[in-house]
């Protein structure tokens, strides 16, 4: 199977408790009044790197027999600034450093180690071949992907990467994303149907200089055809970003899909898929010794998917 396929007393006491109260609600206000300007901040040279976490699993459901796939995968990647430019962007580079990949299916299991480069199942073959090579993009201070002039805009979508709301907001405050996205026609099918994208964003709390922002992602195009729902709903991620507000880049990010279609190859078919994906900020000197073999699985993707209904 393919992968295609496949959060009363006396009244000096009163008079106490009121202002007390009142003290108490005015902090709450000005709390509450207290804005926030989310940007990206870039500096030449500058590195972020994050370690990677991710894993899904894929039950497919026939009328005679269930399927399930697992995959993990341990990813180390860099943000290099590469130059700054005088409308605030920045040239970015984006580079996999190392990967450490599983597959379960059906009883056949394969591993992959980018360090153990002559060992390469025929599966993780694109990763290892990404593997140190740089992607270029422009990023502007709210996460907007900019086109570079004289060069091909070759990055669509880049992870670790969201945009920011244009104007100082509370606590409370919602914005939002559009973007498109593409699934095959069908699957024995190389056309491509565009879909509209949306993802939700809203400021929950800010902690230490911190933000906490809750996502959600929504499809706005119209979808009746289960097998193009399969494949979309892969995309439709809700989860937790950390920001830190005063250096101006993303502290960590927890994504989560868990979502069924009925019928996605035909009567009698379901697919559930399951998915936690992680990214956090560590240092330089800890990126050169992690052991991306060693790197936990995220509590809960290895669990088998619920069946229950959508």
């Amino acid at each position: 199977m393919t992968l295609n396929s496949r959060t009363g007393l006396i009244c000096v006491a009163i008079l106490g408790l009121l202002c007390g109260a009142c003290g108490f609600h005015s902090h709450v206000m000005a709390e509450e009044a207290a804005t926030y300007r989310l940007r990206f901040q870039f500096a030449p040279g500058q590195d972020w790197y994050y370690v990677c976490p991710n894993g899904a699993s894929y039950l497919v459901e026939y009328s005679q027999a269930n399927e399930t796939v697992t995959h993990t995968s341990m990813f180390l990647r860099h943000l290099s600034v590469v130059k700054v430019n005088e409308d605030g962007s920045a040239d970015i580079q984006l580079v996999l450093d190392r990967a450490y990949m599983t597959a379960q299916n059906g009883g056949v299991n394969s591993l992959y180690n980018s360090e153990v480069p002559d060992q390469v199942p025929t599966e993780f073959a694109g990763v290892h071949a990404s593997i140190g090579k740089p992607q270029n993009f422009r990023l502007s201070p709210l996460g907007k992907i900019l086109p570079i002039p004289g060069q091909p805009q070759s990055v669509e979508q880049v992870e670790l990467l969201f945009q920011l709301p244009e104007q100082p907001i509370a606590i409370g405050a919602t914005w939002k994303e559009r973007f498109e996205a593409s699934v095959p026609v069908n699957k024995d099918s190389k056309l491509l149907r565009p879909l509209k994208m949306e993802r939700h964003f809203k400021l929950t709390s800010v902690d230490g200089g911190i933000a906490s922002i809750a996502m959600t992602t929504v499809c706005l195009s119209p979808m009746n055809d289960p097998f193009q729902e399969s494949q979309i709903m892969q995309r439709k991620a809700t989860g937790v970003i950390r920001f830190d507000i005063e250096k101006g880049y993303l502290v960590d990010r927890r994504l989560q899909i868990q979502e069924k279609v009925v019928g996605h190859e035909g009567p009698g078919s379901a697919l559930t898929v399951k998915s936690i994906k992680v990214d956090r900020l560590i240092g330089i000197d800890q990126a050169k010794n992690v052991d991306l073999s060693k790197t936990p699985v995220p509590t809960g993707v290895a669990e088998t998917p619920s069946v229950g209904p959508k």
